[in-house]
């Protein structure tokens, strides 16, 4: 898939119907800046998948912040807003 984004930049998105790792994050903890919306809250999503604990960083966009922990207290792991 390929589509611009806002700046005109080409962006190219490659996607599988398989995880591509299959490792496990259980009793990990992260942190994912940029998580409230876009590409850090795709990260802190897959991240979430693979068991890890998430505080979810945003600078202004505290709904989208909220709503990305809402979804990854939905998988069972715990997660916060920072």
């Amino acid at each position: 898939m390929c589509f611009e984004n806002a700046a005109g930049a080409t962006i190219i998105l490659l996607v599988s119907q398989t995880p591509l790792m299959n490792i496990s994050l259980k009793n990990k903890t992260v942190l994912v800046s940029g998580a409230s919306k876009g590409v850090g809250k795709g990260i802190a999503l897959e991240l979430a998948r693979l068991g890890a604990n998430v505080a979810v960083n945003f600078n202004s966009d505290e709904a989208g912040a909220m709503e990305t922990v809402r979804l990854i207290e939905a998988m069972g792991v715990q997660a916060l807003a920072v």
